[in-house]
């Protein structure tokens, strides 16, 4: 089971805040109620997940997004479009694509086809 994203952490916080019971969390969430009881003595005692204080991947990239954002009409953003855009526009905005490696075995994620 993979690590709980913010989302989920925030919902947990929700439905403890209105009395849903850590078994109920953990039914409507797809996780033990461990994980949800591991979570809300966290979130009591303040502590921070490190990986929150960290800087954003997309960070270094804020100002070519933005120009693509700009350029799109209302509505959702297509995050195949505007990584198909970014490799395109890679050297143009001094923005470095390359796939991810895992940290845990060193390999090379695979990078999506865009059709």
């Amino acid at each position: 089971m993979g690590r709980l994203d913010p989302e989920a952490r925030m919902t947990i916080k929700a439905l403890a805040g209105r009395g849903t019971t850590r078994s109920e969390i953990a039914r409507l969430l797809g996780v033990t109620e461990g994980a949800v009881r591991h979570h809300l003595r966290r979130m009591a005692a303040g502590v921070a997940d490190g990986r929150s204080l960290q800087p954003l991947r997309a960070k270094s990239q804020a100002e070519a997004i933005e120009h693509w954002r700009s350029q799109q009409g209302e509505g959702g953003v297509n995050l195949a479009a505007l990584h198909a855009w970014l490799r395109e526009h890679a050297k143009s905005w001094r923005v470095g694509l390359r796939p991810g490696r895992s940290r845990a075995r060193g390999m090379t994620r695979a990078v999506p086809k865009l059709v």
